[in-house]
């Protein structure tokens, strides 16, 4: 059992989902969170969010053509408590990336982050891809650690991020031979 800090709530149950076009307020609700809980580590700014009308949300979580791409969030008992976006690389070459991975404060140190990192690899598995990528902030020490115990590596590539370009971001990869969870 965990105790969360967010009204008593007290759970060992951690619920993966993937959001439909229809669950657009779901994504709105959590991605605003986020945002404003940690607007250093996201590619777009708050101010630029809450301007997005609700198509633009159904957009955000609906496929189109033949663009691949999913975004999964995590509940514990009533609330949500994390997300993470998952789509083939723009760039091509059998890739997936994962990004806008977050999970609530109250709700850190569950497993909530380990869990939303499997559903996302098995997810870019399923799509035949066989390698991950995603980009991570220099100074997220607690994320690096668990995309280094998930099996992704630096690829050596650093970048600004684009909402606030003083920020640095590292690029991290993971091949699909250790797709398989480590035991």
């Amino acid at each position: 059992m965990r105790t969360f800090d967010d009204g008593g709530l007290v759970t060992s149950e951690i619920e993966i989902y993937g959001l439909g076009s229809d669950e657009w307020h779901v994504l709105q609700e959590v991605k605003l969170r986020a945002l404003q809980e940690s607007p250093d580590v996201f590619e777009e700014r708050l101010s630029e969010v809450l301007a997005w009308d609700p198509a633009r949300w159904r957009r955000h979580v609906s496929q189109s053509g033949d663009e691949l791409k999913r975004i999964f969030v995590a509940r514990v008992g009533e609330h949500h408590a994390g997300m993470v976006y998952v789509a083939s690389d723009k760039r091509g070459l059998g890739t997936g990336y994962i990004g806008s991975m977050w999970v609530a404060p109250h709700a850190r140190g569950a497993g909530i982050g380990s869990r939303l990192l499997e559903t996302a690899l098995s997810q870019i598995q399923s799509w035949g891809l066989h390698r991950a990528r995603l980009c991570v902030a220099a100074g997220d020490a607690s994320a690096i650690s668990l995309y280094r115990s998930a099996g992704f590596s630096e690829t050596g590539v650093l970048k600004p991020l684009p909402s606030q370009p003083g920020i640095t971001v590292i690029e991290m990869h993971r091949q699909r031979p250790r797709w398989a969870k480590r035991q």
